[in-house]
């Protein structure tokens, strides 16, 4: 399990920003007890393996965190970089240390996301595999519980719009004060934000050329990708599934 969904199970946390893949395994972990509050975009730029340059034969080591799409990505990375199977060790290692393990020697090769894909490639290392590179693609969703979107379904709708979109074009400006506070929050220094913020779709200012698929289809197509989620579970928007 990653950190995000291990902190909802011990009910630390009520809310988070996650895959729909990852949405849908909490779902199922927690007997039904989450929704989605806003489906925010494709995520399809975000996570990508990395090497150091000069080093790319197979890996004998990759670091990632463990998440339904990042094993998914792997399935599909592997035979298309020609990687034998069985020939590299998976380590399960948390976002932020990433940039060190890899920069460090401890691994071969991460699957990293923004913003670390920034700082590593600001440091030298270079994409091997990237989901653009997929055959299809996911999409980034914000979970809350529904316990909490009962209680707080305002505040939560706030947060889901006019408070998202504030967020968003303030990544935009990409002021000092954002840059730290950024830096601060994941644990990064010297941070390309521009370059960070670029990467991921739902974070430009520019609309989509065309909606988003309905919720249900979307996640129709994810279904296949996690095996622990169970398909009789129907994970849905909170505004249609929390009771009032």
């Amino acid at each position: 399990m990653n950190v995000v969904n291990n902190l909802f199970y011990a009910g630390e946390l009520d809310a988070s920003f996650m895959s729909l893949e990852e949405a849908l395994e909490l779902y199922a972990h927690t007997q039904g007890g989450v929704c989605i509050a806003k489906v925010l975009g494709p995520a399809t730029g975000t996570r990508a393996i990395m090497m150091r340059a000069g080093e790319q034969k197979q890996p004998a080591f990759l670091g990632y965190e463990q998440s339904p799409f990042n094993a998914f990505l792997l399935a599909e990375a592997v035979p298309a970089l020609n990687w034998q199977p069985g020939q590299t060790h998976f380590h399960f290692i948390s976002l932020t240390k990433h940039p060190q393990a890899l920069l460090s020697g401890e691994v071969d090769a991460v699957l990293a996301i923004e913003p670390y894909l920034s700082q590593l490639k600001s440091n030298g290392a270079v994409v091997v595999f990237d989901d653009k590179s997929l055959s299809t693609e996911t999409y980034d969703v914000f979970v809350v519980t529904k316990s909490a979107y009962e209680v707080h379904e305002e505040l939560i709708n706030w947060l889901a719009t006019d408070y998202w979109d504030s967020g968003v074009k303030a990544l935009n400006s990409g002021g000092a004060d954002v840059v730290k506070a950024v830096e601060a929050n994941a644990g990064v220094a010297e941070l390309d934000l521009a370059s960070a913020v670029q990467s991921v779709p739902y974070l430009t200012l520019q609309q989509p050329s065309v909606p988003y698929p309905e919720l249900s289809d979307l996640i129709a197509e994810a279904l296949p990708r996690i095996t622990q989620a169970q398909p009789a579970l129907t994970l849905g928007a909170c505004k249609d599934v929390v009771k009032r």
